[in-house]
């Protein structure tokens, strides 16, 4: 059996507890997202709002609506608020050319201190958008901006 010296000791012991540190470390939160959809009052499917915490020009995820119903001047509104309940980002689009399949709109949310923290929560309200700019029938989902 080979001895091994005193000094070696403490450096490979040194070094094992430095990767079980690593490897125990906390974790980076993980992507988070929502996704609400709008139905009509005749149960037709009208569009959706997504909100994702990840990517957007600013690297702080993006909002973004589908209306999927041709229906003229209404469309779909989307908000994204901050812990504060302070509107941070909106997105809307409205569904005019029956030829296309949908219509989308996508923006990138906000970099902090303008936009949310890593961490924070943040509600997500997707609604109608009637002609005069009318929101109706407003869903909402909490959730942290990881």
């Amino acid at each position: 059996m080979k001895t091994i010296p005193r000094g070696r000791t403490l450096i490979a012991t040194t070094a094992a507890v430095a990767a079980l540190a690593t490897v125990n470390a906390t974790p980076a939160l993980a992507a988070n997202s929502s996704v609400i959809g709008m139905v009509g009052v005749s149960g037709q499917h009208l569009g959706y709002g997504v909100w994702n915490s990840v990517g957007g020009a600013n690297g702080n995820g993006t909002i973004e609506v589908y209306d999927q119903f041709c229906d003229g001047n209404n469309g779909i509104i989307a908000a994204l608020y901050d812990s504060t309940n302070t509107q941070v980002n909106l997105v809307s689009v409205r569904f005019t050319n029956c030829a296309q399949v949908e219509a989308h709109n996508l923006n990138s949310v906000k970099a902090p201190p303008a936009g949310p923290s890593r961490g924070e929560q943040i509600t997500f309200r997707v609604c109608k958008l009637l002609p005069d700019g009318t929101w109706k029938d407003c869903k909402s989902q909490s959730r942290t901006n990881s």
